[in-house]
């Protein structure tokens, strides 16, 4: 089905639901056309209400059911605070889903499918179909999901009011991102990290490289109109695996809304076992930064 008679029999169907007698039973639950995914709704979904909408973005290998269920963000459908989408990419030549975010990650096979396009239409038909309130769309990435959630705030600033990037990059070159709003940005990342460094560089440290943490996340300061000076706050014990409080967030100084911030978790590794304390540390921060106006 095109993309145009896609959004536009997604908007009728919104139409009818919300009109003479509709209810939410006959809106559309499945979404992305060939590339099918189930959105998933709070069990006590309230018509009065407009909620958020988070777009999971996995790792490469992965799945979006695995990366939710390693993130433990089932919980915000469960506890009626938002719609979760958690779409998986195209499978290589290996069978190994990825997402085209970037020449450093991880079209490792130049398939060269659009990315970009699917999750930003992913999100525009969910946003026609249900009262999903725009400026608290967000996206959450791990790793190759990371420079996807790069990517989209990129590409589509205008779907996405915020993105989490856990252990991900800015990309190879700052010339190919002009955002056409401010977005959001919290960086998560692990100074332990083998096959995405802190510091940066390639995937297992081979070519091409990215810039690292600390790099990703100034780029995208400079794009938010934010200072460089960057102030800690209070550390936090995110990652179970490495005693203390091993996370270190420190924010840029923004005016005007968006936000921006890096975590370093010193110590932690790709995959930091952080699923019990993700969710209630990250989704305030989401819900206090909606969109720019």
């Amino acid at each position: 089905m095109g993309r145009a008679m896609s959004r536009s029999l997604v908007a009728t169907l919104a139409l009818c639901a919300a009109c003479g007698g509709g209810t939410p039973a006959e809106r559309p639950r499945v979404f992305g056309g060939d590339r099918a995914v189930d959105l998933q709704i709070p069990p006590d979904f309230d018509e009065s209400r407009r909620y958020p909408l988070v777009l999971v973005l996995h790792g490469y290998t992965v799945t979006g059911f695995v990366q939710q269920a390693y993130l433990g963000l089932k919980r915000l459908v469960e506890d009626n605070e938002a719609f979760v989408v958690a779409p998986t990419g195209i499978s290589n030549s290996q069978k190994k889903p990825f997402w085209n975010a970037d020449p450093a990650c991880c079209d490792f096979e130049g398939m060269n499918p659009d990315d970009v396009g699917y999750l930003g239409g992913l999100v525009d038909d969910i946003v026609d179909a249900w009262p999903i309130d725009p400026s608290r769309v967000y996206a959450i990435g791990h790793a190759n999901g990371g420079y996807m959630a790069y990517r989209v705030a990129c590409d589509r600033a205008d779907a996405f009011a915020s993105i989490v990037v856990i252990a991900g990059a800015a990309g190879l070159d700052p010339a190919a991102c002009a955002p056409s709003r401010p977005v959001s940005v919290l960086h998560l990342h692990g100074t332990a990290d083998i096959e995405f460094a802190y510091t940066g560089g390639g995937m297992f440290g081979m070519t091409p490289a990215s810039p690292g943490a600390v790099a990703s996340v100034e780029r995208w300061a400079a794009f938010d109109g934010c200072s460089t000076t960057r102030t800690p706050g209070t550390p936090l014990d995110l990652d179970a695996v490495v005693p203390g409080a091993e996370t270190q967030p420190e924010a840029f100084a923004c005016s005007g809304g968006p936000g921006v911030e890096l975590w370093t978790m010193t110590g932690s590794e790709h995959l930091p076992n952080m699923v019990d304390t993700f969710v209630p540390t990250v989704w305030p921060w989401l819900l206090d930064h909606p969109a720019a106006r």
